[in-house]
């Protein structure tokens, strides 16, 4: 009897982990997350669930428009009443995958986040990221300490990347990045830039 209730748990142990992993993993989109078949983004909703699995491989199949995420009150820890757009990874979670944007663009991203580091439409990246052939434009961000427009805090590859918008922060703000210690190649920002150092 005890041999079979140790079985009966081992069991459930194991469809529990099972569950808990799909869960962590799933996307609505196309693609496995691979670099050879990655996750397919259309549109915001998907592009909102990268932050559900870290690790894996996205790419962009068109223009992006996140209008609406000035409207989004996700997570937020402050005061504001719409805090928009939840950065991509963070101090304790950083991005660690890899997004092709495919040259497309992601426009009108809002980011209202007075109280909270690490900014941007990734909050941290990772030394084994990869980020590149993206635009992210007609940005308005209002944020902490570590704040670009695409990466807050990057340690990973960037390149063939470009913002255009409006950044204000408080320390090491940037119009791409907000402070980097990875690499950036053929990349710009024409952004409106205020913080208060760095």
């Amino acid at each position: 009897m005890l041999q079979k209730n140790k079985l009966t748990l081992y069991i459930v142990s194991i469809l529990f982990l099972l569950i808990s992993i799909t869960s962590v993993s799933a996307f609505s989109g196309s693609g496995s997350g691979t670099e050879s078949d990655p996750y397919q983004i259309t549109n915001c909703s998907e592009l909102n669930e990268t932050r559900n699995n870290l690790t894996a491989s996205y790419e962009l199949v068109n223009d992006i428009d996140c209008s609406d995420t000035k409207n989004w009150n996700y997570n937020c820890s402050g005061n504001e009443v719409y805090c928009g757009w939840k950065p991509i990874g963070g101090n304790t979670n950083e991005f660690n995958g890899v997004f092709n944007g495919d040259n497309h663009i992601i426009s009108n991203l809002t980011i209202n986040r007075n109280t909270e580091d690490y900014n941007g439409l990734f909050g941290k990246s990772n030394s084994e990221s990869q980020i590149k052939n993206i635009g992210v434009k007609d940005v308005n961000i209002s944020a902490g300490d570590r704040t670009g427009s695409l990466v807050g805090q990057n340690y990973g590859s960037i390149s063939e990347a470009f913002s255009i918008g409006n950044v204000n922060g408080k320390y090491y703000v940037g119009g791409l990045i907000g402070i980097d210690s990875g690499s950036i190649n053929n990349s710009y920002s024409n952004n409106s830039v205020d913080g208060t150092n760095y």
